[in-house]
């Protein structure tokens, strides 16, 4: 199957060269950059949101970003364990997508508030260069087509709405 890919990047390197991520560490990006990204909204984040969304504390924050960290990284472990797993790998690059929304998020509210927004230097430095080479590899390697790679960016747009919407809840 002949796979169409971008020029927006040259073709990423297939997993048995040199330079390549090796496919464990390839799969564990989005929970990688996942933890990183919690890291520095943790400090500030639940105060940040109470001041302009709704109340929020950082024991809240916590309780709610420890599980999903540790199904992502289910979910990283199963995409590179299970080789015939789509759903996995979709749900992984949902995930790597849903943080390109979230990084919108953050930009969005950094301009609208004229400050910082806690997440945003991971977001902005991060989200978009690991969501385009995890998509890059994903298609170059034919883990997944395009439809659905565009069904994972769905999944991830839905996953990043839901997200938003916490903060309204009080």
């Amino acid at each position: 199957m002949i796979v169409a890919r971008s020029t927006f990047l040259p073709r990423m390197p297939q997993q048995n060269t040199p330079y390549a991520l090796p496919p464990w560490l390839f799969f564990a990006l989005p929970s990688i950059y996942f933890i990183l990204h919690t890291l520095e909204e943790l400090p500030y984040f639940a105060s940040w949101v109470t001041v302009h969304f709704g109340p929020m504390s950082a024991l809240y924050f916590a309780s709610i970003h420890i599980p999903l960290i540790l199904l992502s990284f289910y979910a990283s472990h199963r995409a590179y364990k299970d080789e015939r797993s789509t759903g996995w790998v979709i749900f992984c690059t949902a995930g790597m997508m849903q943080f390109v929304f979230n990084a919108l998020f953050h930009l969005t509210t950094a301009a609208l508030f004229m400050e910082y927004s806690p997440g945003m230097v991971t977001a902005a430095c991060l989200s978009f260069f690991f969501a385009i080479y995890f998509v890059e590899r994903i298609l170059n390697e034919e883990r997944l087509n395009k439809k659905q790679v565009g069904w994972a960016a769905w999944w991830g747009f839905v996953m990043a709405a839901a997200a938003v919407g916490t903060l309204f809840l009080h």
